[in-house]
């Protein structure tokens, strides 16, 4: 394939949605795009048709992974941790929660009934 017009109608849409897929930003999936095609206009090798879309993606992925090998990479503060319990642990907290309900649910309801003044500390009535 050597008019590069052609290829870029043809192309251009699918390898955009590849590298905003990708980048996850417009901008950047647009570098990427454009990017691309000049590699390819300015490759010396010839495109096969059959292979076309692959090598287009595959430039495109790699200009990607280029510019992510970049960008630093900065440590996050501690205090920027979120303070609430991770996933995991309210899975946990809620099967002990359920664990707990259940074995309420066992006892007579009698031993279930919440009343006022009745407790550890406080002093039976009869």
């Amino acid at each position: 394939m050597t008019d590069i017009g052609a290829l870029y109608r043809k192309y251009s849409p699918d390898v955009f949605r590849f590298a905003l897929y990708l980048s996850g930003n417009r901008y950047e999936a647009e570098d990427i795009t454009s990017e691309t095609f000049v590699r390819v206009w300015t490759s010396p090798e010839r495109v096969e048709a059959a292979t076309v879309k692959g090598y287009l993606f595959t430039i495109a992925r790699n200009l990607f992974l280029q510019e992510l090998r970049k960008k630093p990479h900065i440590e996050l503060d501690e205090r920027l941790r979120d303070p609430q319990a991770s996933p995991y642990a309210q899975a946990e907290q809620k099967a002990e929660l359920d664990a707990v309900f259940a074995g309420l649910q066992k006892l007579p309801e009698i031993d279930r009934a919440a009343q006022r003044g009745s407790g550890p500390f406080s002093p039976r009535r009869k």
